[in-house]
């Protein structure tokens, strides 16, 4: 059959709307406060400042400003949580949602604008695919699909960058990428007689028995993400999967415990209470699906995670961890310890045990060497899956010692 121009215009009209449909579409997002201690207020562009409660919407190109001792959790998107904390001024430079045709997310962003102050951001790992979070600081944006970072802002434009989980990358204004390994803290000196800025990228292994300023930022970067990963599985925020919350708190676990072996039972401690201590608070009525006392699997996963970390605290963190748990998960939580301690603790952490449950009322434990394991979630691995934009230089190797780079 002939096709006449006509005809051929309305084939042609017809393949370019079904593209169209076919096209992804974008729509501005709201973030929604999930959980608020003391004062906070929010402003947008030309309007006056607003109080904040649970449930408050938080649109894009508002600014958030919270008062002394306060502390607020909001989702800018499903599966991430950022907790504000006191006397912090951040606006929600983007935040938006990418659907197909068909409604299904297929990317959901955030940058958020960190003008002063600190903040912890908590990012699925599970939903990497999808997630683009981003943190700007004045010198540099700080880029995470599934991972956790602290982010602090000081006088002088002092800035402190925390991979608390998977690695991030930080792109500086004149579009270097530097790879902030996990664990590894970037922290910022002014320069003085109008020098440029400097920054040493304080790494892991140096951290525990180091006390320069560099250092002493770092783990306060590092504690403060302990802090908001305990909030987050207690108070069940943000819709993270229970497999991503268990797999942040664990790499959360290991770097704190790392940087300070002597506060790993501590450590440890907050993270299995959270867990086990579990409330729904969640403004969307849609909470995380955070690991629970019910959940040996998460526990032990914990316990895994901070043994293997230090060694030599394993009767420490059995012996924290075993005093807030449920009595059923007392042998088990031994059991990951003592496979995982030194052998000069391992018969010091089956008497302990043997003393638990003895002031319990219950018999005597069996040798743990005769037990069988408990199942431990493996870990997502590390990856970089935010890439530098087109035409930037690429990242820098990760670094293995502290090293120092210039930031205009």
């Amino acid at each position: 059959m002939k096709t006449t121009p006509v005809r051929s215009l309305l084939l042609m009209a017809g393949l370019v709307l079904g593209s169209l449909s076919a096209v992804a579409a974008s729509a501005p997002n709201e973030a929604t406060v999930l959980k608020i201690t003391g004062t906070a207020t929010m402003t947008i562009p030309g309007g006056a400042p607003q109080a904040l409660q649970l449930g408050s919407k938080i649109p894009q190109g508002a600014t958030v400003n919270t008062g002394p001792g306060a502390e607020l959790h909001i989702q800018p998107f499903d599966g991430t949580v950022t907790t504000i904390n006191a006397n912090t001024s951040v606006t929600m430079d983007n935040l938006s949602l990418q659907t197909d045709n068909s409604g299904k997310i297929t990317k959901q962003s955030a940058k958020l604008n960190l003008r002063s102050g600190n903040m912890v951001s908590t990012i699925d790992p599970t939903k990497k695919s999808i997630n683009d979070y981003a943190v700007s600081t004045p010198k540099g944006v700080a880029a995470a699909r599934g991972s956790q970072l602290s982010t602090g802002v000081q006088p002088g434009d002092v800035v402190t960058i925390s991979a608390n989980a998977d690695s991030i990358s930080f792109t500086q204004a004149n579009g270097t990428v530097v790879t902030i390994s996990q664990g590894s803290v970037l922290v910022t000196t002014p320069g003085a007689g109008g020098a440029a800025a400097t920054t040493a990228v304080v790494t892991l292994a140096s951290l525990a028995n180091s006390t320069t300023p560099e250092a002493v930022a770092a783990k306060a970067a590092i504690q403060a993400g302990v802090t908001a990963m305990a909030t987050v599985l207690q108070s069940n925020l943000g819709g993270l999967s229970a497999q991503g919350a268990t797999d942040l708190a664990a790499k959360v676990v290991t770097i704190a415990v790392i940087a300070n072996p002597t506060g790993a039972a501590a450590t440890t401690a907050t993270i299995v209470n959270a867990m086990t201590t579990t409330t729904a608070e969640n403004a969307n009525g849609a909470g995380s699906q955070a690991p629970n006392a019910n959940d040996a699997t998460a526990i032990a996963t914990i316990i895994n995670a901070a043994t293997v970390a230090a060694p030599e605290q394993s009767q420490a963190i059995a012996s924290a961890s075993n005093a807030i748990v449920p009595p059923a998960l007392q042998a088990m939580i031994s059991k990951v310890a003592f496979d995982n301690a030194p052998p000069a603790q391992q018969a010091a952490i089956q008497s302990d045990l043997a003393t638990v449950k003895s002031n319990q009322g219950e018999a005597a434990p069996p040798p743990l060497q005769n037990v069988a394991p408990p199942v431990v979630q493996p870990v997502v691995p590390d990856a970089i899956t935010q890439p530098p934009t087109p035409n930037t230089p690429p990242s820098q190797p990760t670094p293995t010692e502290n090293t120092t780079i210039a930031i205009p």
